[in-house]
């Protein structure tokens, strides 16, 4: 869930720091630094595969009926 939203100055973003386990990383755009902690910012291109973007869109365009029993 949603616990803040931010407004993020683009010179404030930071490269996220190579390490032996990048792969585990890749779906991570940048992150900063808000008062005391460290937020990520994830880009959903590459979080969210293209059959899982499929999947997605087949259940956004079934009947509404059709999501309630998937539910």
């Amino acid at each position: 869930s949603v616990s803040d939203i931010l407004s993020i100055e683009d010179r404030d973003l930071q490269p996220v720091p190579e390490t032996d386990a990048a792969s585990d990383y890749r779906f991570l755009a940048a992150i900063v630094a808000n008062d005391e902690r460290m937020v990520s910012i994830i880009d959903m291109d590459k979080l969210v595969t293209g059959q899982a973007a499929s999947q997605m869109q087949q259940i956004a365009a079934a009947p509404a009926q059709a999501q309630i029993a998937v539910q």
